[in-house]
């Protein structure tokens, strides 16, 4: 599977999103990170500070044996800081989604009333409402399978011509 991520171009980076690697640490990412990834396997993903500022990171370790935490570290908090970080992203992402599916369903429901619209006017003259078509250029048949396709968008019997 293809992360979206890491095939997306880099005008798709928000710059609103860059965090620092301070805030990797603080996060608890970078604890997830290392406990799930890189400790397994005898290696850890360190921060670089020269002179009180992160320079950079490096991978630490040779690969021989899994690093281990020492045992003041509190673990579960770093979890919980990794979790309500992933959360706060997924439930933004749930919003947009929500917010998405609203605007298609209010487009929906604006082409279903416009076809609707438009299909009262195929009547038969003096019988308003009842379905009948006067025209050269749309086949009864035409106006009929539109019927039945804004039947099925409403949940209706449709009615033919």
């Amino acid at each position: 599977m293809v992360d979206e991520a890491s095939t997306a171009p880099p005008t798709m980076i928000c710059r609103a999103d860059v965090r620092t690697w301070e805030d990797l640490r603080a996060s608890g990412l970078l604890w997830l990170i290392n406990r799930q990834v890189f400790h397994p396997r005898g290696y850890a993903l360190g921060v670089v500070y020269l002179e009180g500022k992160v320079a950079g990171w490096q991978i630490l370790g040779d690969g021989r044996k899994p690093w281990r935490y020492t045992d003041d570290t509190d673990e579960a908090a770093l979890l919980a800081a990794a979790q309500a970080t992933l959360t706060e992203r997924s439930e933004t992402a749930r919003d947009d989604r929500a917010s998405e599916v609203a605007t298609l369903r209010d487009q929906r429901n604006q082409l279903v009333a416009l076809v609707g619209e438009i299909l009262r006017h195929f009547t038969q003259r003096g019988h308003p409402g009842r379905p009948c078509l006067r025209t050269g250029w749309i086949q009864e048949e035409t106006a009929n399978g539109w019927r039945e396709r804004l039947a099925t968008l409403t949940g209706q019997e449709a009615k033919r011509g």
